[in-house]
C-alpha cells in the first residue's frame, strides 16, 4: 500500500501539465546519508519527479558510480570466458549464432542491456549512440560483436576514452553530438537522471533517422514494487533519479517529439524486492550488511532471493515489473 502526504500543485516534467500531485518523502539510501527529499506524483500521467533537486549532485554519486573496470586481456581461461560471452552477446544483439541462446539460458547477461536490443533487429551495419554510458561497458560489448559504428557519450567522465577494439567514448552531452542519421539512440538507465526529459528526447529524435529507433530502459510505474513499498521502493533512488516515468507519461512524451511507442519489455529482477526490503529496514546499499556488497552478511536467505527472482519473472510476464525496456520508432 502506497502512503502519501496531501496533494500539492506542481508542473510535471514528463507530461508538462500543472495539476494536483501526491507528495512522498524519500530518503537517500544508496550511500546511506538518509537525507530526505520530496517526490511528487502527477495525478494526470502518474509519473514521479523530485521537487527540489540538490545543487551539489556530485556528492550523491560515489567514487565507484562511474568507475572504470579492468578490460585488459588475461590468461587462457579469461580468453575462453570472453569468447563464450561474445557468442552470447552476439545472439542477444543480432539473433545469431544459435549456440548463443544456450549460453543465455545457462548464464544470462547480467543487467540485460544487450538482451533488450534483440527485438529491434539490429545488423552489424547499424549506427548506434549510447547516451549516459559511463565508461562504456555496453557499447564496448556491441563493438566486440561486430557493430561497426557505435559511440558512447557521458558528461561525467573525466576525459574521453578509447579502447583497443576502436570504441570511443566521449565526455560530452547529447547536445554536443553533431552527427545525425543514427539508427539507434539508447538510454540504459540514464534518462531518469536527466532534469529535462522532453528536451533530451527532442534532441535524440532530431538525430535519429526516419524509421530509426530510440530505446529507453528505465524504472517504471505503475508496478507491484511501487504499490507494495511506496517511498521505500529502491528504484526511486533519491535524489539521483530526477523522475520515475509512468508508461503513460513516457508514451505521451515520445509522441510529442515524434517518437511512437512500438514495444515494451519488462525486465525487472529480484533487486526490486531485496533493495526495497533493505530500505525498509534502514540498510543502505553501500552498507556491509547489504546484499549488494556482502551476501554472507546479508539478512536475506538464498531461498528468499530465489523466490523473489521467480516472482520477478512472473511480474514481468504480467506487465507489473518495476523496470522496462521501452522501444520507440521515429515516424
Amino acid at each position: 500500500m502506497v502512503h502519501s502526504q496531501p496533494t500539492v500543485k506542481s508542473e510535471c516534467p514528463v507530461c508538462g501539465q500543472t495539476s494536483d500531485s501526491l507528495a512522498f518523502v524519500v530518503r537517500e539510501m544508496m550511500l546511506g546519508t538518509r537525507e530526505a527529499f520530496r517526490y511528487l506524483q502527477c495525478l494526470g500521467c502518474e509519473s514521479l519527479h523530485i521537487e527540489n533537486p540538490p545543487s551539489d549532485m556530485a556528492r550523491f554519486y560515489g567514487g565507484e558510480y562511474y568507475s572504470l573496470h579492468d578490460l585488459s586481456s588475461g590468461g587462457p581461461i579469461q580468453n575462453v570466458l570472453r569468447f563464450v560471452k561474445k557468442v552470447r552477446d552476439s545472439y542477444n544483439v543480432l539473433g545469431k549464432p544459435a549456440a548463443g541462446s544456450f549460453v543465455q539460458l545457462a548464464a544470462p547477461e547480467k543487467g540485460g542491456a544487450l538482451h533488450s536490443l534483440k527485438p529491434i533487429g539490429l545488423t552489424r551495419g547499424a549506427r548506434i549512440l549510447d547516451v549516459g554510458c559511463g565508461a562504456g561497458a555496453v557499447p564496448l560489448a556491441l563493438k566486440n560483436v561486430g557493430i561497426k559504428k557505435v559511440v558512447g557519450i557521458d558528461p561525467f567522465l573525466e576525459n574521453d576514452l578509447e579502447y583497443d577494439n576502436g570504441l570511443k567514448v566521449y565526455r560530452k552531452t547529447l547536445y554536443d553530438v553533431e552527427e545525425d542519421g543514427w539508427d539507434l539512440v539508447m538510454f540504459h538507465h540514464a534518462l531518469e537522471h536527466m532534469t529535462k526529459p522532453r528536451s533530451v528526447l527532442e534532441r535524440a529524435s532530431s538525430i535519429i533517422r526516419k524509421g530509426g529507433t530510440c530505446l529507453i530502459r528505465t524504472p517504471i510505474v505503475p508496478s507491484f514494487a511501487w504499490e507494495k513499498y511506496g517511498a521505500n521502493w529502491v528504484q526511486l533512488d533519491a535524489p539521483r533519479h530526477f523522475q520515475v516515468f509512468s508508461l503513460k507519461g513516457l508514451e505521451s512524451l515520445g509522441n510529442r517529439v515524434g517518437l511512437q511507442l512500438e514495444k515494451v519489455v519488462y525486465d525487472s529482477t529480484e533487486f526490486q524486492f531485496w533493495g526495497s526490503e533493505q530500505n525498509a529496514n534502514d540498510i543502505p546499499m553501500k552498507s556491509d550488511r547489504s546484499y549488494d556488497l556482502n551476501r554472507a552478511n546479508s539478512v536475506f536467505s538464498g531461498k528468499q532471493i530465489r523466490d523473489w527472482r521467480k516472482k520477478s519473472k512472473k511480474l514481468n510476464s504480467e506487465g507489473r515489473g518495476d523496470q522496462a525496456a521501452v522501444i520507440f520508432r521515429k515516424s
